[in-house]
């Protein structure tokens, strides 16, 4: 079990840094605070001239602490139904949605705090809902649709299986973002502009939406996507091997 931790772990810091400058990027654009581009250039800059700096730096260390443990949950999870013969599927979700939930709350609940326009102040329930949904639904699409779709995929086109599950473990994370995005838009407006009216957040919504997607994917695209691929690679590597372990 502990290669499985290992894994996790090397997992979560190899796509820690992109997914932090690009979430640091998302918070500071939502918000207002700085342009997408204006942040992520500051960000290259630190990580550029200052790496150290970077890599002790609060952005980096709760993203590396979020996606390190999701995958520690998924792995050790995995393993331990396996060799106990129970519902793996189910089980997975559970833990991983559970542990990328809860940690992604307080992350963004600090992230929040750290790159909005306004003075720090609890978050509404409202956008906790909004953070923990839109984690629950990109988690069940990262762990627990890669393989069947995978499977559709081998049915209907003849791919090979691992041509089929590498496909299926890109492009799941990525299109859940299509119903994340605007749940996610929302969670921040309720935080950014707690006065505002119904209206004013469907025309927010509207406006940000086909932008704040590709800024979904350009975030979601190496915490899952990417780490899934690495992840799996890692575990056929480092991790012995099991019947049926994906």
């Amino acid at each position: 079990m502990e290669y499985e931790v290992l894994t996790g772990i090397i997992s979560g810091a190899t796509v820690a840094p992109i997914i932090s400058i690009v979430d640091k990027a998302i918070f500071s654009n939502a918000s207002g605070k700085a342009t997408f581009m204006e942040s992520f250039r500051e960000s290259a800059m630190l990580v550029a001239k200052k790496p150290l700096q970077f890599l002790k730096g609060p952005s980096f260390l709760w993203i590396w602490a979020v996606y390190g443990a999701t995958y520690v949950a998924s792995n050790c999870t995995d393993r331990y139904a396996r060799q106990r013969k129970i519902d793996v599927a189910s089980s997975v979700l559970a833990a991983t949605s559970t542990t990328n939930i809860g940690m992604s709350v307080i992350k963004d609940r600090a992230f929040s705090r750290m790159y909005g326009t306004t003075a720090p102040r609890p978050i509404p329930l409202g956008s906790l809902a909004c953070y923990g949904t839109r984690d629950f639904i990109t988690v069940a699409a990262s762990f627990t649709l890669v393989q069947p779709i995978a499977h559709q995929l081998t049915s209907m086109f003849g791919l090979e299986k691992s041509t089929a599950l590498l496909i299926s473990q890109l492009c799941c994370p990525i299109l859940a973002q299509l119903t994340n995005t605007p749940i996610f838009l929302y969670g921040m407006d309720l935080y950014n502009k707690p006065v505002a009216t119904s209206a004013q957040r469907a025309e927010f919504i509207k406006a940000q939406y086909w932008n704040t997607f590709m800024l979904r994917i350009a975030r979601i695209g190496p915490a899952f996507s990417i780490g899934g691929v690495i992840n799996r690679y890692l575990r056929g590597t480092l991790c012995p091997p099991m019947e049926g372990q994906h």
